[in-house]
């Protein structure tokens, strides 16, 4: 990196980007229309919580769920709040347990990690978006010699990495690009919205 001036760091840029890019897998071709469903809507104390999916790729759907603050008016302030490993996904962001032989378990995980950080920027007046990556929760895939039960630590990352590593792709440069989708979501909502958007996560 040896830019000096405003040209140079716009070729470094670009140059960088595209190597990034290319490390990353490459991304899908095309964007294609969001197609976005609410599946179900829940008003809770201090926001309405709402399960969406939008397409990321062609006939591919991510979940995500979208916390609307009741206790600011807009524009709100959006975050994509990223969970985790662990089989609880999206849901441990927004203080949700997935299972039921494991909601003990699940909940003091939640509590240790300070896990529910969507729920707690919610209920202090931000829009969250809590999307659900490839691998975990909902999106988790049966693979051979996948731990079945209810493991609290399950998930299908390692195969998925495999795999897509098989196809010249890496799950990194998929899970980053339905995030980018995600910022297309966003941008697509009917809320008024303040320009810019804020990102966090734990591990994943």
């Amino acid at each position: 990196w040896r830019a000096r001036t405003r040209g140079e760091w716009a070729t470094c840029r670009e140059d960088l980007q595209s190597r990034l890019i290319a490390r990353l897998g490459g991304f899908p071709g095309e964007r294609p229309p969001l197609d976005a469903v609410v599946l179900e809507t829940t008003d809770l104390a201090d926001y309405r919580q709402e399960k969406v999916v939008f397409q990321s790729e062609p006939g591919i759907y991510a979940p995500c769920y979208v916390l609307t603050p009741y206790t600011v008016k807009p524009p709100y302030r959006p975050v994509i709040a990223l969970h985790g490993h662990g089989m609880g996904g999206a849901a441990h962001v927004i203080g949700m347990t997935r299972g039921t032989t494991t909601r003990q378990a699940e909940e003091e995980h939640i509590a240790l990690h300070n896990y529910d950080y969507g729920r707690q920027l919610a209920r202090r007046g931000f829009m969250v978006f809590a999307l659900e990556q490839r691998g975990f929760g909902e999106r988790m895939e049966a693979h051979p010699g996948m731990i079945t039960g209810s493991e609290l630590w399950q998930s299908s990352c390692r195969a998925l990495a495999f795999n897509t590593l098989l196809l010249g792709k890496t799950l990194l440069g998929l899970r980053v690009w339905d995030v980018m989708r995600t910022i297309d979501y966003i941008q697509s909502r009917p809320e008024p919205l303040i320009k810019g958007v804020g990102c966090l996560g734990l591990s994943g």
